[in-house]
């Protein structure tokens, strides 16, 4: 029993290496490309709308807390990006930006023109199309 062991455990781990490049990613609170692009035109009138010059403190106030509220989206939307491509090299087994990472603005602006062009579309189509730029 003790010998058969070691070769179960060896053959436990080839048969589950050999699945996981089958595995269906299911992503949970995934915003789509239509709430992407909502929700950033959305944080930018509510910033814009802090810097109405001589506003009462009262209107300042709410503005700004419309301000707040409107990027805590955007930092939700961009998070989960972020989250998305870290763990899509893992997923898929191979590893994308050993050679070149994106800064996260560029990363912004192509999920932005991606998503303005395919606003039916999910983040996860977003994030493959970027993807899909390193493994070549």
């Amino acid at each position: 029993m003790i010998k058969l062991f070691p070769l179960s455990l060896t053959l436990f781990v080839l048969s589950t290496s050999t699945f996981a490049a089958n595995i269906t990613i299911h992503t949970f609170g995934e915003p789509s490309c239509g709430n992407w692009v909502q929700d950033r035109e959305n944080a930018n009138r509510a910033r814009q709308a802090v810097d109405i010059p001589n506003q009462s403190a009262f209107d300042l106030n709410n503005a700004l807390f419309r301000a707040y509220e409107a990027d805590r989206v955007v930092y939700y939307d961009f998070g989960w990006v972020q989250g998305f491509l870290t763990g899509y090299p893992d997923g898929a087994g191979r590893e994308y930006f050993k050679q070149q990472q994106p800064d996260l603005n560029s990363i912004k602006l192509y999920i932005d023109n991606y998503c303005a062009q395919n606003p039916l579309k999910r983040l996860t189509d977003a994030g493959e199309a970027l993807v899909s730029n390193f493994k070549k």
